[in-house]
């Protein structure tokens, strides 16, 4: 009995050292969109930018196939500094995205 506690709490115990899964750029765009009120909005393209102006470890820029009141493309920047991820709309549209070192098609 004293045997099947023991492995038991150590079943339990690794289990709660493990890490979570490492979340994904497309899989965080897919929630910020989401907590910003955009879940009818579909992502179009999500492309690799320039981490510096954000001090980040990794920066994506995001299209959408929604548009600005302003009739711009939806835009969005992620990034990633550490484990955290952050994200922005980007306002300034398409000089943002320029801004960002994101690449055109």
């Amino acid at each position: 009995m004293r045997r099947l506690l023991l492995v038991m709490f150590a079943i339990m115990l690794l289990a709660a050292c493990q890490q979570a899964a490492p979340i994904d750029q497309n899989t965080y765009a897919r929630q910020w969109l989401d907590n910003a009120n955009k879940k009818d909005v579909k992502i179009t393209t999500v492309v690799a930018g320039n981490p510096k102006n954000h001090k980040a470890d990794a920066l994506y820029c995001v299209e959408t196939d929604a548009t600005t009141p302003e009739g711009q493309t939806y835009l969005v920047a992620i990034w990633r500094t550490g484990a955290t991820w952050s994200g922005a709309q980007m306002a300034d549209g398409e000089y943002e995205w320029d801004l960002n070192g994101c690449p055109r098609d």
